[in-house]
Parts: structure tokens; sequence; C-alpha cells
């Protein structure tokens, strides 16, 4: 072959290696336009919640407990913390106070017994409380499995309404058999999510959007 021929042949090895190679792969700090955000179903965060607990060492001394606890919830934090959660659910009833539907329902997660290879008490916090007239609030009791989903936030050590924002909705509360000395490892929260039924949204509260 001359070399004339042969930098023809290199030319077009070049070219075709640019296009398999960069013609079409996005740079990692791109973001895909038509992308879906990822949703984390409530099996997988369970599985994955009991699989942190075990991978942090609990510590022996209290003083040890109390840096392996803070360990654990910084764990929790990098894990979990803006990950979009769902879950479907069922109606177990429906109230209505001061214009709010209060909604309880079954647990997501199903029943099992805390142990050394499930640390983690994972309780659902109750009821869901969303903004609705007494006749939506009625209009609520359907065999239409209720479907949540919303944006992680974990907080540390606290339970119930204290301290969390006051349009947030608690979604679990954590505690561990490997500090049972500790009331609560902390609760994860919501301040931007969606209540459906089936595939019919009845409530959804968006800061970013509200603030636009």
């Amino acid at each position: 072959m001359s070399m004339g021929n042969l930098g023809v042949v290199l030319a077009i090895v070049y070219v075709i290696f640019g296009l398999l190679l960069g013609g079409n792969t996005a740079r990692a700090d791109e973001p895909s336009a038509s992308a879906d955000p990822v949703v984390m179903p409530v099996e997988l965060f369970f599985k994955e919640m009991q699989l942190l607990a075990r991978r942090v060492p609990v510590g022996n001394t209290k003083l040890e407990q109390e840096d392996s606890l803070k360990k654990l919830r910084e764990e929790i934090h990098a894990k979990f913390d803006g990950v979009i959660l769902q879950y479907d659910a069922r109606f177990e009833s429906v109230d209505w106070r001061n214009d709010l539907a209060t909604i309880k329902t079954r647990s997501p997660i199903r029943k099992y017994k805390p142990s050394s290879r499930l640390p983690f008490n994972i309780t659902t916090t109750q009821p869901l409380a969303i903004p609705a007239s007494r006749e939506e609030a009625g209009a609520l009791q359907t065999r239409k499995p209720l479907v949540f989903r919303g944006t992680l936030c974990f907080q540390d050590g606290k339970w119930g309404a204290v301290g969390r924002p006051p349009k947030s909705q608690s979604i679990f509360w954590i505690r561990s058999e490997n500090y049972k000395q500790v009331v609560s490892i902390g609760t994860f929260i919501t301040e931007d999510y969606s209540v459906s039924l089936g595939d019919d949204e009845i409530f959804s509260m968006h800061p970013d959007q509200d603030a636009e």
C-alpha cells in the first residue's frame, strides 16, 4: 500500500472512531434534557437502609457509639437526601377538620421484626394531611391505591411535628436495634411531594415551582 493510500485509510479510521466515541456522547456535566427523574420504590429504600445500618460498625464504648451514631447519620444523609421515593398504600380511614383531610393508610413497608440482619425499625408516620374540602375528603374513600411520591430529607434525631417545616410531610421515623438507648435516629420528611389516587393526582407541593 502506498503512503498516499495509507493516509486516506488512517483518515477514514480517525473519522469513524471520532463518531463512535464523541459524536453522540454527552459530557457528564451536561444533563440530558429528556431524562426522567430516577424514582426509588419503597422496597429498595427498605433494603438499602438495612444494608447501610449493617455497614456502619457500632462502637463498643459510650464515646465510640456517639461517634458511630454520628457516622451513621452522615451516611444516611449522603445516601438518601434528595432521593425521590414512591410508595403505594391502601386506605384505612379519612377524617376531615379545619380544611384538612387526614388520611391513614396501611404501611407501605411489610411487617417485620427488627434484628441484627434488619437493624433499623422503620415506622411509617401517620396520618398524611392534605388540604381538602369536606366533600373532597369524603370522596377519598376509595379502593384505588394512594400513591405518594416525595423528595427525601433526613432530620437527625427528630420525629413527629417537632422541628420540621410547617408545610412538610413526615414519612418515616427511624429507630435502631443497635442504638436502643436512642429514642430516634431521625425522621425522613419531604417538602416536595405529590399524592395521587391511582393515576389521578389530588395534591402536590413543589416549593421551587411555587416560588417562580
